[in-house]
Order: structure tokens, then sequence, then C-alpha cells
């Protein structure tokens, strides 16, 4: 589907990637932090307006070795 075609994108690109108000919850963060882990050029994700949840943010943000307080 839609994901699979962003996630599949998001590997092999390492272009900052918007992925603003699509609707992303604390399941996909379990995907994007293998994206992250896979892709190292990748440095920069937009990820507004999705509900990641606090688990979910500390998934992603812990790829690049950050911690939310």
């Amino acid at each position: 589907g839609e994901w699979d075609e962003a996630v599949q994108e998001i590997c092999f690109c390492s272009l900052p990637h918007r992925l603003d108000d699509c609707n992303l919850s604390s399941s996909n963060c379990k995907d994007l932090s293998s994206v992250i882990n896979t892709n190292p050029s990748l440095t920069e994700l937009k990820l507004n307006n999705n509900e990641l949840g606090d688990a979910g943010i500390d998934l992603v943000c812990g790829c690049w070795g950050l911690t939310v307080s």
C-alpha cells in the first residue's frame, strides 16, 4: 500500500522526508526505526501532526541517539 511505498522510498533516499499529516501512529514507528537504521544517510524526517505517542517518538529518536524528556 501507500505506507509500504513511502517506507521503500525513504530507505533509498537521504533527502528530508515529509510525513506530516499522514495519520501515522506508534505502530508505524517500528517501520520508521528500521528505515532509519537501514539508511544512515537519512538525517531528517518531518512528522508533524501525527499520533506517534511517547513510545513511538522515543523509538524513532532513539535511532539517532536522541532522547526526549
